[in-house]
């Protein structure tokens, strides 16, 4: 892994871990070719009108 890169998967697992909701865009990983079935577990897939209700209903927003 280059220097100054963090592992993705590891980060999303550990903050699923910790109880946080991770959820992503359907159209964001269609774009990306993302298989739902390499997904890890617990993140939840959504369409524009979800991450909308998400947004609002969050205390706080992490994009990446």
């Amino acid at each position: 892994m280059p220097e100054g890169t963090v592992n993705l998967e590891e980060l999303l697992s550990e903050l699923i871990e910790c109880g946080l909701e991770v959820r992503a865009c359907g159209m964001a990983l269609d774009d990306c070719a993302i298989d739902e079935a390499v997904m890890i577990n617990g993140i939840e897939r959504g369409s524009m009108k979800a991450l909308a209700n998400w947004v609002k209903d969050s205390e706080h927003v992490m994009t990446f």
